[in-house]
């Protein structure tokens, strides 16, 4: 489950527009990954394994955002004023102030969120698994593309491919 959030962080934050309101709904810190001589071997097979099932991540990832943009809209409210008071209600001394309205629409937002953060959850753990890979996995692959400049590129060349 911990590797399941950590996911969710790290894809989120791909798409700016939303992605910051996943990341602080979830509150989940990325922490490195031990990991034993086995698990730092990655064939170019699996990489493009993890590449495939990275692109049908980021396809959920898009969708929820879709999902969680709507919501926001269908309450009222923009999506940089939904920011706004997101924002606010972190930090203490903010000057965005919520009218008792809009923290009535922000409760409501955020119980819809988290259906739609159980449903991505959900659907990500399928692609992962039905992709051929565990989520620990997929989560370690990530860690040592996130770390190896020679794996960042040729991540980033099947990406384009």
């Amino acid at each position: 489950m911990k590797y399941l959030k950590e996911i969710l962080v790290a894809s989120s934050l791909s798409l700016m527009t939303l992605g910051g309101v996943i990341a602080q709904e979830q509150k989940v810190a990325v922490q490195p990954q031990q990991n034993n001589s086995q698990e730092t071997e990655l064939s170019d097979a699996e990489l493009k394994k993890f590449v495939k099932i990275y692109k049908s991540v980021q396809n959920q990832n898009k969708q929820a955002q879709q999902q969680m943009a709507k919501t926001i809209q269908e309450e009222g409210i923009t999506i940089k004023r939904y920011q706004k008071l997101a924002q606010a209600t972190k930090k203490p001394k903010s000057d965005v102030v919520a009218t008792a309205e809009e923290k009535e629409k922000m409760k409501a937002i955020n119980e819809e969120f988290k259906g739609i953060q159980k449903e991505f959850k959900s659907k990500i753990t399928d692609v992962i698994t039905d992709g051929g890979m565990t989520t620990k996995r997929y989560q370690q692959v990530y860690q040592m593309i996130r770390t190896d400049k020679e794996l960042q590129a040729e991540f980033g060349e099947l990406m384009q491919g």
